[in-house]
């Protein structure tokens, strides 16, 4: 039996007791409805070298009466088209339910992404190199580091400080004093650093296309705006995975309703929100349900921004990506926010190079 085999013979509904008690869950059955669906839309492709084979058994971990799966393969560094092809061989004595081990396979390959909207990777300078220069060429700026906001500032000294103990621990497990310390903090400073940027100018890259929109009052100059958030965070990007008799909208009203897709932000939502809604259609007009979508997501907010976008080849599914900041008053507005010359970076030399100086003694042991 092979894992498309699998995930076509048991519904979403069989997974979730399997889901919800599993040490991976933290509110994310949202997030594996659309790893389930996007896997069973998926179109096979067996790997060119070798079939894989993969042995299924079972395991009890010390003290613990409770069955745990194990696997001969790691499902979760493959490409999803060949992961559907793999080749389930279950074990003698395997008495665990199909529902299970087919929750198994979505928590365990879903570890890298949900989908490709959702690809975990490791930031890196030269991603972050690209955001800053589609974002110049396109008339845009991005704010280096002495610029932010003293929020801002203040929320990437907390994280560093947080986490540096670890890290510090994890260079040099017996000693780290005087240099070391230093470089070590200033390595973590850096690491924070660059996913402050990356989240901020990839959500602005992807908006890009939305401000040619003739519906859209924005531009790009306004939208950098978010570099001056008094508090970070991520930006979101779902993307439906509906079947032929539902709309794309309707997916993601039962993913926040049912499901609960955005239960792991916070109670105090911040003051404002940017959203991008991309249909497949080219009316410019939005369905009951699209309209009520953007009403559930901005719904709590004091400032809220609401751009639209048209792909033809989402078909009936819809995209909606957003972006949440912090301030006393709407950055994107058009007399909002003055900016006086700003320190503007072309690369994230640039932006590194800007950041102000940190006393680094007092955060080190000497």
């Amino acid at each position: 039996m092979t894992i498309k085999e699998l995930l076509d013979s048991v519904t979403f509904e069989e997974l979730i007791p399997y889901l919800v008690e599993s040490e991976c869950y933290d509110c994310k059955l949202g997030w594996y409805k659309i790893h389930y669906d996007m896997l069973r839309r998926l179109t096979p492709l067996r790997h060119e070298k070798e079939e894989i084979v993969c042995e299924v058994s079972i395991y009890y971990a010390d003290g613990s009466d409770k069955p745990h799966i194990d696997t001969s393969y790691n499902l979760s560094r493959i490409p999803w088209e060949h992961l559907l092809t793999i080749d389930l061989h279950l074990s003698t004595g395997f008495n665990l339910s199909i529902a299970e081990l087919a929750a198994y396979c979505i928590i365990n390959s879903s570890r890298g992404g949900y989908d490709d909207c959702t690809t975990v990777f490791r930031v890196n300078s030269e991603m972050i190199k690209y955001n800053i220069q589609t974002i110049k060429r396109n008339g845009g700026y991005v704010v280096a580091s002495r610029d932010w906001s003293d929020g801002l500032k203040r929320v990437l000294k907390e994280v560093t400080q947080m986490y540096y103990p670890a890290m510090k621990y994890g260079f040099y497990p017996t000693k780290c004093k005087g240099r070391k310390a230093k470089w070590v903090y200033r390595k973590v400073t850096l690491l924070f650093y660059y996913e402050i940027i990356w989240h901020i100018s990839r959500f602005i890259v992807l908006t890009i296309p939305a401000l040619k929109d003739k519906r859209n009052d924005m531009d790009l100059t306004r939208l950098c705006r978010l570099f001056f958030t008094e508090e970070f965070y991520d930006y979101t990007h779902i993307r439906s995975y509906a079947d032929e008799k539902t709309t794309g909208a309707d997916y993601i009203l039962e993913l926040i309703d049912k499901y609960h897709i955005l239960a792991n932000k916070k109670t105090e939502k911040p003051s404002g929100i940017v959203l991008v809604m991309t249909t497949g259609s080219t009316d410019s007009s939005l369905s009951a349900s699209e309209k009520t979508l953007c009403d559930k997501i901005i719904k709590g907010y004091k400032f809220k921004h609401v751009l639209f976008a048209t792909d033809s080849s989402l078909g009936n599914q819809i995209e909606v990506k957003f972006i949440e900041y912090e301030s006393k008053e709407s950055l994107l507005e058009n007399n909002s926010l003055v900016v006086d010359k700003p320190l503007l970076a072309s690369t994230i030399q640039d932006c590194w190079r800007f950041h102000s100086k940190i006393d680094w003694k007092q955060y080190y042991h000497k």
